[in-house]
């Protein structure tokens, strides 16, 4: 059965290493960003299955807005059906809540863009629709955002980004129109 749970000591290393290795450079946050935001607009949850480690998920939160930030399972465990379950679990867990999800946008000249339009068609298989929404974020990177339910507003979006990266920071996305 997998649980979400907020990570404690021992996962944070587990999870810090997945971080690494699930992500590219330039869409990681510096890891002393997400401990400082930690108890506020950030959240690091470990994915169990059985008590066992299997993945990471990183949230920014803002009122009843819950970005999945990151979303990652231990590569032992991928394609095995531990990522829908955890979707699932994750609206259970935000029940009530404004659920969204960043995708990088596919791009027939990116050199992953078949896991892009793979990880496109997973999310949307999973309940996720498309809403429009775009931007390029300060390392350059297009992404769309995903929501299961209510969609959010670029506004909403701008402002989950400054409570999230900081003012300065935030000035730097860039909308896709």
């Amino acid at each position: 059965m997998i649980e979400i749970k907020e990570a404690n000591k021992k996962q944070i290393s587990r999870i810090r290493r997945l971080y690494k290795t699930a992500f590219p450079v330039a869409e990681r946050k510096q890891w002393v960003k997400i401990e400082k935001q930690l108890g506020g607009c950030t959240e690091v949850l470990s994915i169990m299955e059985d008590g066992k480690f299997r993945g990471l998920i990183i949230n920014m939160l803002n009122d009843d807005i819950v970005l999945l930030d990151y979303f990652a399972v231990d590569e032992k465990y991928r394609g095995k059906g531990i990522g829908t379950e955890v979707l699932k679990a994750f609206r259970e867990r935000y029940k009530g809540k404004r659920m969204e999800l960043e995708i990088e946008v596919p791009e027939e000249n990116a050199p992953n863009n078949a896991q892009r339009l793979s990880r496109k068609g997973f999310y949307l298989r999973n309940g996720l629709k498309e809403t429009g929404l775009a931007h390029i974020n300060p390392d350059g990177v297009k992404l769309a955002l995903l929501a299961f339910d209510e969609p959010i507003t670029h506004d909403e979006y701008m402002d989950t980004m400054r409570k999230s990266y900081g003012k300065k920071m935030a000035a730097k996305f860039i909308e896709i129109k």
